[in-house]
């Protein structure tokens, strides 16, 4: 939002996303209703923006290690 007159700019032309690779590799313990999970996360993806001067290309790249922690309920 420009505060000097008050106007907001809309970049969803100019920029775009090109989804890549998700890949996933976990292990996961169940005791009674008591869930974990641990996993290591890759995602890739492309984003191009254009500017009034040019046009640029980036990899975007994103790993995680992830911990997930549950309760399972017996409906």
């Amino acid at each position: 939002m420009d505060k000097a007159d008050n106007t907001t700019e809309n970049f969803s032309d100019r920029i775009k996303f090109k989804n890549g690779l998700y890949a996933s590799v976990g292990v996961g313990l169940e005791y009674r209703n008591f869930v974990t999970e641990l996993a290591y996360v890759h995602t890739t993806a492309k984003i191009k923006w254009s500017d009034e001067d040019e046009t640029s290309t980036r990899k975007y790249n994103n790993n995680a290690l992830r911990l997930t922690v549950g309760y399972k309920f017996n409906f």
